[in-house]
């Protein structure tokens, strides 16, 4: 399911024309890109095969090499691309929507967090056993 996640991250943030990584492999240049890198996930049980799935991420920003600093419009636009994704076919919404900014490094985080059932597999019976007990040679 992450990677699900992922791809529909990936997916929105290339509607920007800007380059985009996953998983720490970084581009060495001058030009801006994004980085994606999966944080946390946890499953909780909530109600027999109901659970509870959370997931948080990160988008790193690289800005350009040549000192422009677009980050403010990246702020925004990173807020409403991101409030929506696909994964899969489903369409699910980002939370705890936060940033900072460190040593010119743009850091977005978000959580994807949703209810999935597991399926439960129906037990099939042995069916019908025919006991005989008795003493040898009777």
């Amino acid at each position: 399911m992450r990677d699900e996640i992922l791809a529909g991250m990936v997916r929105k943030l290339e509607t920007l024309d800007i380059p985009v990584y996953v998983r720490g492999t970084k581009q060495e240049g001058d030009s801006a890109y994004f980085l994606v890198l999966p944080l946390t996930s946890s499953v909780e049980k909530v109600i027999g095969s109901r659970y509870r799935l959370n997931h948080s991420f990160e988008v790193q920003y690289y800005p350009p090499k040549d000192g422009e600093s677009v980050q403010e419009s990246v702020e925004d636009v990173l807020f409403q691309l991101l409030e929506y994704i696909l994964m899969g076919e489903d369409l699910i919404h980002g939370t705890k929507m936060h940033t900072k900014n460190e040593e010119g490094i743009f850091h977005f985080y978000v959580d994807y967090n949703f209810y999935s059932y597991k399926e439960v597999e129906e037990k099939v019976d042995m069916g019908d056993v025919d006991i005989k007990n008795g003493l040898k040679g009777d």
